[in-house]
């Protein structure tokens, strides 16, 4: 047991020399590099050369919308009043061309329910759209009548 610890301890010790040794490193080079960059600075006033001040992000409004696309409220406002107004006008449009596709289909087909019973004749003779794929036929006159009763 002890042998192992003894291993356990070595390999421990490696680990922390070579993390030493690393950080050693690191600090030289942050020192080259801090060397160099005062080199640098002494070369600039030397020779008198200044660098540009960065500019700062954030810029006043009426400067930025000068360089940048910016709407106003108003604009943004016209848009919406402009989009409602071109949903309307489609829905409008698209509501009578699906009316008139179908010339044969009028608000006659349609009948309101009243308590009125309607004959057999009446029935056979009505006129049924085309797009109706149930043959009402087969349904009886009674259950009709009964249905409309029960609803007055």
């Amino acid at each position: 047991d002890i042998e192992i610890a003894l291993t356990e301890i070595r390999e421990l010790q490696n680990h922390i020399d070579s993390l030493v040794r690393e950080e050693q490193d690191k600090k030289n080079i942050i020192q080259d590099l801090i060397e160099q960059r005062n080199n640098l600075q002494k070369t600039l006033t030397m020779h008198g050369l200044t660098t540009p001040s960065p500019q700062t992000e954030r810029q006043e409004g009426s400067s930025y919308c000068s360089k940048n696309k910016c709407y106003t409220p108003t604009e943004f406002g016209m848009f919406g009043i402009g989009a409602v107004v071109m949903g309307i006008m489609l829905g409008v449009i698209g509501i009578s061309w699906f009316k008139h596709q179908d010339s044969s289909y009028t608000n006659e087909t349609i009948r309101p329910l009243t308590n009125q019973s309607i004959t057999e004749s009446e029935y056979e003779n009505r006129p049924t759209p085309p797009s109706q794929t149930l043959n009402l036929k087969n349904i009886s006159l009674s259950y009709i009548n009964r249905a409309r009763a029960s609803l007055y």
